[in-house]
Parts: structure tokens; C-alpha cells; sequence
């Protein structure tokens, strides 16, 4: 969003330089992403990507369809719950760090 003031000067002229100033914020606004879906004409889509510039997106919610957002935390391997096979893997590596090598047989 690229928006420069006019410098608006007291008198009377003072009011239309304030509205065209307003004009021009609503213009820039106008041209970034609609937050609220008011008009059904206009629609509520991204027609671009959105760059996250290695940023992450915070407050993401469960995932309660198919077309949600998955945390990685509600990530399902098999059926099974992504925290529940890190678990397992974990454990299995502990016990393989157990055993005694072949070399040492």
C-alpha cells in the first residue's frame, strides 16, 4: 500500500484537502485484502499468493473439514494422531539404543 498525504493547510480550503485525503486512503485500502465478506458481488478471494516471508501464521483453529488449515499437531499418520507416532518412534529409538550392537556379540 503506497499512500502520500497532501499537506493540508488551515482555512477554508481545509475540508476538501482533509476528504481528498480520506479518498485516497479508501482508494489504497480498496486495493488490499478484503477482510469481511459485506458484498456478495465483490466476494471475500485472494487473487494472489500470500507471502509469508518466513513468518508463521499464528492461532490457527482444529480443523474441523477437509479444506482446513492442519496444525501439525492434528496431523494423522495411518489414523493415528501425528503426537501419538512421535511418541512411538521415540520409544523404539530409546529401545534400539538399548540393545547391544552386532559387532559386540
Amino acid at each position: 500500500m503506497s499512500y502520500t498525504p497532501d499537506h493540508v493547510r488551515s482555512g477554508v480550503w481545509s475540508r476538501s484537502q482533509i476528504n481528498a485525503n480520506l479518498d485516497a486512503i479508501k482508494a489504497e485500502l480498496d486495493k488490499t485484502l478484503f477482510r469481511y465478506n459485506n458484498d456478495p458481488q465483490v466476494g471475500n478471494e485472494m487473487f494472489t499468493d500470500l507471502d509469508m516471508n518466513d513468518n508463521r501464521v499464528l492461532n490457527v483453529a482444529e480443523p474441523k473439514s477437509p479444506l482446513d488449515v492442519v496444525r501439525i499437531k492434528d496431523f494423522l499418520v495411518g489414523g493415528v494422531a501425528y503426537e501419538a507416532v512421535q511418541e512411538a518412534i521415540e520409544n523404539l529409538v530409546d529401545s534400539l539404543n538399548g540393545l547391544i550392537p552386532l559387532d559386540e556379540l
